[in-house]
């Protein structure tokens, strides 16, 4: 509250403040199923690299 209120040097309008609150909790929210996905792709690549030199090695 303090950053809305005193920490700014401009004053923001109501609807401006209230905008920029609910974009930081719809990012805050997804972020996790973001996590989830780029993850599953990620376990996915690192899997697939490994087999590749695990099946090149022998």
């Amino acid at each position: 509250m303090f950053l809305l209120t005193e920490g700014t040097s401009i004053i923001w309008s109501l609807n401006t403040s209230v905008f920029f609150a609910i974009a930081v909790v719809m990012l805050l929210s997804f972020t996790p199923v973001f996590g989830l996905i780029f993850g599953r792709i990620g376990g996915w690549v690192a899997h697939t690299v490994a087999d590749f030199r695990a099946d090149r090695a022998s």
